[in-house]
């Protein structure tokens, strides 16, 4: 019994076996049992590959579309030129992080999301831009219209000269060429024919006037009939708008000539002060004849405002109780111009707005043949008066262009005194300031302006100087 189970084991053993090695025989040729693992391995990583795809795509279908919205300021808002306005966005969508530009047709103004204050330069009709790109290269932009109103209001400078001679008295030319030069060589806008009265006739008297008539056209050149009462002592001076004409040698004292001019209703303008001694009785107040005085010569032949000879002058008439405008003229006897002009503000250019710009004293001297210069506070221009029911800090407005670069603004006040001053950044061509002063009392402000002289060979500087605004209690 005991051999007879022995037997049996090893019989049991060996079917077994046999059955094993038939089970991997008959799946030989089919399968190598040592790889089925690596084929579950990759079909595994396929299957994470496929997944990572689909979540990739719904990642990508998932995200936002970029957007930028302009949030302030609102559409078709009004701010002046010069002043801020506050820049606010929303940004959202795309993929971060976001590039940004704002611009006003194509004046790039910041390039931060949220600018806040930011000045808005140029009036007119523009558009504010708003443009976003995100890191994928995508760009989303929005617009606002904006309404850049224009600190000169309407009005525009007009460049001439008010001091002349021609071969009627000690000069060069005709009244005509005179005048056809001066409108199509040099190009100016106006120009005051002022032949010296010492040596004019009735008859010349009469021509001038004539040929200023003919000559006049709105809209392209206005001439002006003067002519220069010239006393060696006292002083001279372009006196216009009257239909006679009178001299040093009729009316000889200084106080002649402020009862002609009373009794003519005439307009006039002191010229080159301090050249004679007299100085015009050392421009003593005569508030008689104060609304007939509208001007001082800053600036006559080459001297110029840079070359301060008459500066001095200005501020003495106006500390004395003057209401004055600068000038600066040609006081030429040939046909030859330098770069300086005399300039005023109107709506238009005619003989009628020239006169009313004399009246109103809304005039700027300058070295510069055109440098724009405007001068306000709030309603009232140079050569305004501000009525002040009480002390209190005042806002000037002021703009400058010129295609030469603006170095120094400065507020001129009583006896010269700098009440304020800008430097801009080198370069500068046009530029805003809004200074602001503590007034008072009685007084007066004016606006110098410096720039490099690039373009007209008088160098290194030019000067432009305004009519001041007048501010009484």
């Amino acid at each position: 019994m005991n051999i007879s189970l022995a037997l049996e084991i090893p019989a049991v053993l060996s079917f077994s076996l046999f059955l094993v090695l038939s089970s991997c025989d008959d799946t030989a040729g089919t399968h190598q049992p040592t790889n089925a693992g690596n084929v579950n391995n990759v079909n595994n990583v396929n299957n994470l590959n496929n997944v990572n795809n689909v979540n990739n795509v719904n990642n990508v279908n998932n995200q936002q579309q970029l957007v930028a919205a302009i949030l302030t300021p609102a559409p078709a808002a009004e701010v002046q030129e010069g002043r801020t306005l506050s820049l606010t966005s929303a940004i959202s969508g795309g993929q971060a992080p976001y590039t940004v530009r704002w611009d006003v047709d194509g004046i790039e103004l910041s390039t931060l999301e949220q600018p806040g204050d930011t000045i808005i330069p140029e009036y007119g009709d523009r558009t504010l831009t708003l443009t976003a790109t995100d890191a994928s290269g995508n760009v989303a932009n929005d617009s606002v219209p904006l309404h850049v109103l224009d600190l000169n209001e309407g009005l525009r400078p007009y460049f001439g000269n008010l001091h002349s001679h021609s071969g009627l008295s000690d000069g060069e030319g005709t009244p005509e060429e005179v005048l056809t030069w001066a409108r199509d060589v040099v190009g100016v806008d106006f120009y005051g024919m002022t032949d010296h009265a010492e040596q004019l006739s009735d008859s010349e008297w009469a021509l001038v006037r004539t040929v200023t008539d003919a000559f006049s056209q709105p809209g392209v050149f206005v001439a002006l009939r003067g002519f220069e009462w010239s006393h060696p002592w006292n002083g001279h001076m372009c006196i216009y708008t009257t239909e006679d004409y009178t001299s040093a040698i009729s009316d000889i004292w200084i106080t002649y000539i402020y009862d002609w001019l009373i009794e003519n209703n005439a307009l006039a303008q002191f010229n080159h002060p301090g050249r004679e001694n007299g100085v015009f009785d050392d421009l003593d107040f005569e508030p008689d004849v104060a609304s007939n005085m509208f001007a001082i010569e800053t600036g006559n032949k080459g001297n110029g405002n840079a070359d301060g000879e008459f500066l001095p002058y200005y501020i003495q008439a106006l500390d004395n109780g003057w209401h004055l405008a600068p000038t600066s003229n040609q006081d030429n006897h040939s046909l030859s111009m330098n770069s300086h002009r005399s300039v005023f503000w109107a709506t238009e250019l005619t003989r009628e707005s020239l006169v009313q710009a004399i009246r109103d004293r809304r005039f700027y001297s300058s070295d510069d043949p055109d440098v724009e210069v405007m001068f306000r506070s709030g309603e009232v221009i140079l050569g305004g008066t501000v009525s002040m029911g009480a002390p209190g800090t005042v806002e000037f407005q002021i703009k400058v262009v010129d295609n030469e670069p603006i170095q120094r603004l400065e507020l001129i006040t009583g006896g010269g005194q700098v009440a304020a001053q800008l430097e801009p950044a080198p370069g500068t061509n046009r530029i805003t300031w809004f200074p602001t002063v503590d007034v008072s009392g009685d007084s007066w402000f004016f606006l110098k302006v410096t720039s490099e002289d690039t373009l007209d060979g008088e160098g290194p500087v030019q000067i432009a100087v305004t009519a001041p605004i007048y501010f009484v209690f």
